[in-house]
């Protein structure tokens, strides 16, 4: 089913020709390309191994085939900010095929620009914790050392009245 909607065939992994020391970017991963790509597909990125990612309308929606198997390498053993570059890389490219309503994008901006404002827009405004004064009485450490004997009795009881009728 996939294969029929897919903007074009898997191709042989490349790898490749010089790995990284001690940092990794999204270039220096492999990837399965895109190959024979269908009349209606376009290649959004392009490496020396063939295409790396290609889109194709299918109906009213689109679908991208991306070839990179390993981006989490990326993010995992990248150097500085290759979290945050590896979080927006997914993201760019699931909005290149996911519908977003009007609404949520705006609303999405202004989390962005002002998340605080938009949690208290939301949830609302914080309470303060209650006066010292509200707080119940703590309960009487007797009572519980009580309890425990009384409950540890019981235990004990019926482990010696079990075999007895």
């Amino acid at each position: 089913m996939a294969a029929s909607i897919a903007p074009g065939s898997i191709g042989v992994r490349f790898r490749p020709a010089v790995l990284p020391r001690d940092t990794l970017d999204l270039g220096s991963t492999g990837f399965f390309p895109v190959a024979q790509l269908k009349p209606d597909a376009i290649a959004i990125e392009r490496r020396t191994g063939g295409v790396a990612i290609a889109a194709r309308r299918v109906g009213a929606g689109r679908v991208i085939q991306v070839g990179y198997d390993d981006s989490w390498r990326w993010r995992m053993a990248g150097a500085d900010g290759s979290e945050a570059a590896h979080r927006e890389w997914w993201s760019r490219i699931v909005t290149a095929v996911a519908y977003v309503p009007q609404s949520a994008t705006t609303s999405s901006r202004s989390a962005q620009s002002a998340p605080v404002a938009m949690l208290v827009d939301r949830v609302g405004p914080a309470r303060g914790s209650p006066p010292a004064g509200a707080k119940r009485r703590p309960v009487d450490q007797r009572l519980i050392l009580a309890a425990i004997m009384i409950l540890l009795s019981t235990e004990w009881a019926s482990r010696r009245l079990r075999g007895l009728k």
